[in-house]
């Protein structure tokens, strides 16, 4: 199997992207309000999980809240293209083709979903293991 250069060219996407729009933002708006989450207490919020990161005008009291309500969208359950079954190559619809073969098929790239496979999905996060005790994983017996 060949290595593929999609995982840093998926990096390096992400940051021509992203290093341009650090100019739209003032380096003080981006910096969150440290003294809030340092209270010394465990169930303080750290930055990443802050809720006011998707909301401003969260609601911190849980006194005010509604008793009952119904969400703007509704969520749904829905099949989350696990590795296992080697990400968004598994044809979920029966006979039907998967997503990254649509993709594939819409847009001429032959290679896409061997591509998927190789770094998102059944192989791209797999380890190499010369006997079968190495394949241990998560209590699941493999063979080499």
């Amino acid at each position: 199997m060949k290595p593929c250069a999609c995982r840093w060219l998926s990096s390096l996407l992400v940051l021509a992207i992203a290093y341009p729009l650090q100019a739209l933002y003032p380096s003080s708006s981006l910096q969150p309000d440290y003294a809030f989450f340092n209270t010394g207490k465990g169930e303080g919020w750290d930055p990443p999980n802050n809720p006011a990161g998707v909301d401003s005008e969260f609601n911190y009291n849980a006194a005010s809240l509604p008793i009952s309500g119904e969400a703007q969208n509704m969520p749904w359950p829905s099949y989350d293209w696990p590795t296992v079954r080697d990400s968004i190559n598994y044809r979920w619809d029966g006979n039907n083709l998967s997503p990254a073969e649509k993709v594939a098929e819409a847009f001429n790239l032959p290679n896409f979903p061997q591509n998927i496979t190789e770094t998102a999905g059944i192989y791209g996060h797999q380890g190499f293991c010369d006997e079968d005790p190495e394949c241990q994983i998560h209590d699941v017996s493999l063979v080499c």
